[in-house]
């Protein structure tokens, strides 16, 4: 109203870099998945994560803010297929690190037990967020339907910058990240793994 340009960015959940898998550490779903990995055990509840790569959210920003015609707009940085957490689970499985899926209550008591004995726990930090029983319920189609991404992928049509898919090959980079960092256990077979990485090129 003042006449100031003003462009509003809205992204989704920001993760890690879709190729060296680079990862904020004390991101919410990058300490969920240690954090279930760790213990062995996820909670058997359906959810969605709509996760958009970092750097696909930071190439298109500078993109778009460079764009005269865009002054006033607002964009939408979200993936139009957000990942459920059973194919996540199943990723980490075929990776080389188990994990069980248990009722809820079952994995907060195990998530309440582990973080009593160590503050450094990646779950730690969390424990607020898990008091409440979850809903099954899963919002994500109203959740599209409310953050469209339509005219983002209008504005980079030209640009080439496109939101990478949010499968297995994705959550592979992460969790080697994850592992090399020591943030999670080595695979528990490293062969098996690689196998598979060699399979799907």
């Amino acid at each position: 109203n003042r006449g100031l340009p003003v462009t509003i960015h809205r992204p989704a959940t920001v993760t890690g870099h879709s190729n060296t898998g680079a990862w904020n550490l004390d991101n919410f779903l990058c300490r969920l998945i240690a954090g279930c990995i760790d213990i062995g055990k996820a909670p058997i509840e359906q959810m969605s994560f709509d996760i958009v790569p970092v750097d696909y959210v930071s190439k298109a920003i500078v993109y778009l803010s460079q764009q005269p015609q865009v002054i006033g707009k607002t964009f939408h940085f979200n993936n139009k297929w957000p990942v459920k957490s059973i194919d996540i689970i199943a990723w980490i499985n075929a990776f080389g690190c188990p994990v069980q899926q248990v009722p809820f209550a079952e994995w907060r008591e195990n998530v309440t037990a582990v973080t009593k004995q160590s503050t450094d726990h990646p779950l730690y930090p969390l424990l607020s967020m898990f008091q409440e029983d979850v809903v099954g319920e899963d919002k994500s189609v109203e959740i599209r339907k409310e953050y469209s991404v339509v005219k983002t992928e209008e504005a980079l049509l030209m640009s080439g910058i496109q939101c990478p898919a949010a499968d297995r090959a994705l959550f592979d980079a992460y969790l080697s990240y994850l592992q090399r960092n020591g943030n999670i256990a080595q695979p528990t077979d490293q062969n098996d793994f690689i196998h598979s990485a060699d399979s799907r090129h």
